[in-house]
């Protein structure tokens, strides 16, 4: 009996030692904060305002079709999703769901594309995921299009240039002229009091003596 209860007991532990490392490996792979999402949600809505739709509500066939031929992709599978108004991608499985509302939106196709494109520890929107959706968007509907989707990126701030490299040099001189501006702030906020010289005040205190002396003699 005593060498059955550590078998026993390994059997009712290990659906919970499997949920806490999955949790374990969830955390650190989390993904940074998707902090231009709605920015680049409403670019895209102001770029393709007048992009001709589909003739027709595409099939999950027609759709998989398209996409393979913009770029091919192992592993790609849509799904027509029976009711919602949020198309997805999963990058980890290919898996694409379109919504109803999608189904003659070739851009949102597009778009969900270019999610398969940028996975791992990016943001979902972030400046990967807007390079990879401008260039499928040149090869699906041309450099014209493209270049306005691109155009309103920028007026609307999203990032999609592959951030400048910095030398350690001007690394050092940055931190150097950001320490600068640091001080001069905040001698601004908190000015100093202007000192006495010393020669000028042992002259006042003198003078200070003498009137309290004479004061006293008199």
């Amino acid at each position: 009996m005593s060498n059955r209860v550590p078998e026993l007991e390994r059997l009712l532990n290990a659906p919970f030692q499997r949920y806490f490392s999955r949790r374990s490996s969830f955390s650190l792979k989390k993904r940074p904060r998707d902090t231009q999402k709605w920015k680049l949600y409403r670019a895209e809505r102001e770029a393709f305002a007048s992009l001709p739709e589909n003739p027709r509500e595409a099939t999950a066939r027609e759709i998989t079709q398209f996409l393979h031929a913009l770029k091919p992709y192992g592993g790609l599978r849509v799904v027509l999703k029976a009711r919602g108004h949020i198309s997805t991608a999963q990058p980890a499985t290919g898996l694409i769901r379109i919504a109803p509302c999608h189904l003659a939106n070739r851009w949102v196709w597009v778009h969900e594309r270019a999610h398969l494109d940028v996975s791992g520890g990016v943001a979902s929107h972030g400046r990967e995921f807007a390079a990879a959706y401008l260039d499928l968007v040149g090869k699906a509907f041309g450099a014209s299009w493209r270049d306005r989707l691109r155009d309103c990126f920028d007026r609307a701030g999203v990032k999609w240039r592959a951030p400048k490299e910095i030398s350690p040099e001007r690394r050092v001189a940055l931190v150097a002229q950001g320490k600068r501006l640091a001080a001069l702030r905040h001698a601004k906020l908190h000015p100093a009091q202007p000192e006495v010289p010393r020669v000028r005040a042992q002259a006042l205190a003198i003078a200070w003596a003498h009137a309290q002396a004479g004061e006293a003699t008199s």
